[in-house]
């Protein structure tokens, strides 16, 4: 997805359908996320794909290493770019009650949950079914 481009958005979730891992969800700023993004968009709308559900330990070891959940490396090659590292820095987040861990797919100029923290579910629009390019 890239800045320009539209989605189709299904607002049936998380309300009346689960949120899994690896969905792209689309959400309110929950904490002026917007003003630390480089490739900002229009309104206060936030697109990221779920990594980590409540109850999930979300961590990788930096530069050249997987990021984990539940000690379990996830595979990310279907969308992280080919010589971009999942993280370039070490982290570890237990994802709380209420909450999803998010990151976007451009790892190095994306202000996500490694910086700022999980982002509450009521703040969830829903996820994208589609996208297309203008």
């Amino acid at each position: 997805i890239e800045i320009g481009d539209r989605v189709i958005t299904s607002k049936l979730t998380p309300e009346y359908f689960d949120l899994k891992r690896g969905d792209i969800v689309v959400f309110h700023d929950p904490a002026n996320w917007l003003n630390q993004e480089t490739t900002r968009g229009k309104g206060d709308y936030l697109i990221k794909r779920l990594i980590g559900l409540p109850g999930d330990v979300v961590e990788c070891g930096g530069a050249g290493q997987p990021v984990k959940i539940n000690g379990v490396a996830i595979d990310e090659t279907s969308y992280i770019k080919s010589g971009v590292d999942p993280s370039s820095f070490s982290f570890r987040v237990e994802v709380t009650a209420g909450h999803i861990f998010v990151m976007g797919d451009n790892r190095n100029h994306s202000s996500d949950s490694r910086f700022i923290g999980p982002v509450p579910m009521n703040h969830v629009i829903g996820h994208v079914v589609y996208d297309f390019k203008l």
